[in-house]
C-alpha cells in the first residue's frame, strides 16, 4: 500500500515537472521567439542604421555628438568611426559614422540585457501613478517600431528609474561615475557596481584630455569598449522625443531641406578653431545651428 502511494506521488510529481517545462517553453516561444519572428520579418520596421541616420539628420543626437568628440580614438579603435564632425563630413564618412554608432547602440543594448539591467529598469512610461511627471511623456507604440527594440525590454519590476527617456538627463561623466560606484551619484542606491565599464588603473579612472590639441583641456574618465557602448545606448533612449526642442528641430530640418548648401555652410562654421580673443562669437555661431557646445555635456 505504501509503495503504491509512493508511486502515485512520484507520477504526479513527474507530471507537474513536465507540465512546468512545457509552460516555460510555450511562454518563451509565444512571448519571446514568436514576436521576433513576426516583427523581425516585417519590412516596415526600421533597421538600426535607418534609425541612427534619422537621428543624425533630425539633429536628435547632441549627446552622441559629444561622445564622438570626447573619445575619437576609442570610436576609431572599436567601431572604425573617423574623427570627423558628422554634419561637415562627406556622405561616405557619414555612412561610416552612422554604421559605427548604430553598432555601438546595438552592442550596448545586448550588454544591457546580459547584465540584467532590464530586470530593475523598465522602458515604458505608463499613463498611471503620475509617471509622466517623473519620466516624461507616456510611451506610444510607434516608438518601439524598429529592430533596436527587439526583443522588447518593458521590464519585470521597477527597482530603478524608467530609462525610456534617459537621453540628455545625466551626461557622460555622470554615467561613468555611476558605473564606478552608484553611491557617488545616488546615495542609498542599491545598484551594483559596474566598474568594468570604466578604464581603471590602480582602482582609479584613467583620465584623458577632452581635447588632445588643447593643453588646458579638462580631463575625462575613459570608458572601456563595453562602457562606451552602454553609454551610447542610454543616451540614445528617448532621443527621438524631446518636446522642448521638437519645434526647433522641425524648423531646422525644414530649412535644411529647402537650402541644404546654406545649412552645411553654417554647420562648417561650428567646427572652426575657437578664437581665444573672441569666445562669445564662437559660442554664438555654435548655438545658431542648434548644436550644444561640447563643454556643456548632455545635462539639461
Amino acid at each position: 500500500m505504501a509503495s503504491g502511494g509512493k508511486a502515485i506521488h512520484e507520477r504526479w510529481a513527474l507530471i507537474f515537472f513536465l507540465a512546468g517545462i512545457g509552460f516555460f517553453v510555450t511562454g518563451t516561444f509565444v512571448q519571446g521567439v514568436l514576436p521576433i519572428m513576426v516583427l523581425g520579418g516585417s519590412s516596415k520596421m526600421k533597421t538600426k542604421d535607418q534609425v541612427v541616420a534619422e537621428g543624425f539628420y533630425k539633429r536628435q543626437f547632441p549627446e552622441v555628438i559629444q561622445l564622438l568628440a570626447m573619445y575619437p580614438d576609442l570610436w576609431k579603435k572599436y567601431y572604425n568611426v573617423p574623427d570627423q564632425y558628422f554634419y561637415t563630413a562627406s556622405p561616405e564618412v557619414q555612412k561610416q559614422i552612422i554604421k559605427g554608432v548604430a553598432q555601438a547602440i546595438s552592442n550596448g543594448r545586448w550588454i544591457y540585457m546580459a547584465e540584467g539591467c532590464w530586470q530593475c529598469h523598465s522602458q515604458f512610461v505608463r499613463p498611471v501613478s503620475n509617471e509622466p511627471s517623473y519620466y516624461g511623456h507616456v510611451s506610444v507604440p510607434s516608438e518601439y517600431d524598429n529592430t533596436l527594440f527587439l526583443p522588447h525590454l518593458f521590464g519585470t519590476e521597477r527597482k530603478g528609474p524608467d530609462l525610456i527617456r534617459e537621453a540628455g538627463k545625466k551626461g557622460v561623466e555622470w554615467h561613468l561615475a555611476h558605473f564606478v560606484n552608484p553611491q557617488y551619484t545616488v546615495p542609498g542606491s542599491i545598484m551594483p557596481r559596474f566598474a568594468k565599464f570604466v578604464d581603471l588603473k590602480d582602482g582609479k579612472p584613467v583620465l584623458t584630455p577632452a581635447n588632445p590639441n588643447d593643453a588646458y583641456a579638462s580631463l575625462n574618465p575613459e570608458p572601456t569598449k563595453y562602457g562606451l557602448a552602454v553609454i551610447t545606448y542610454l543616451e540614445w533612449l528617448g532621443s527621438w522625443y524631446r518636446p522642448r526642442f521638437f519645434d526647433e528641430w522641425r524648423q531646422e530640418v525644414a530649412e535644411e531641406q529647402q537650402n541644404p548648401q546654406a545649412m552645411q555652410a553654417a554647420a562648417s562654421a561650428t567646427t572652426q578653431p575657437a578664437n581665444p580673443n573672441n569666445q562669445t562669437s564662437n559660442t554664438s555661431s555654435t548655438s545658431s545651428t542648434g548644436e550644444a557646445p561640447a563643454n556643456q555635456g548632455g545635462s539639461k
